[in-house]
């Protein structure tokens, strides 16, 4: 896999527990870095798709009435 290098600033409290990250799994900052960006791209990726089917849902209702906000009591009660 090609890799670009790239450089971003972290607060110290955040560097302090990837050391410790790093350190207890014994493995590099830079692997633990590149799995929670992973992890995140894949919450986003999730949260998209549900919100796709949700609109796309919504979208395929074709059919009904048109004045439901204005005849609501009609349509649930019959009045």
């Amino acid at each position: 896999m090609y890799m670009t290098r790239t450089q971003i600033y972290l607060p110290g409290d955040q560097l302090i527990q990837l050391q410790f990250l790093a350190k207890k799994k014994n493995t590099k900052m830079s692997k633990l870095i590149r799995a929670f960006i992973e992890h995140g791209i894949e919450n986003e990726r999730k949260k998209a798709k549900k919100n796709t089917f949700l609109t796309d849902l919504a979208g395929s209702v074709t059919k009904g009435p048109k004045d439901v906000s204005k005849n609501l009591d009609k349509y649930l009660y019959g009045s």
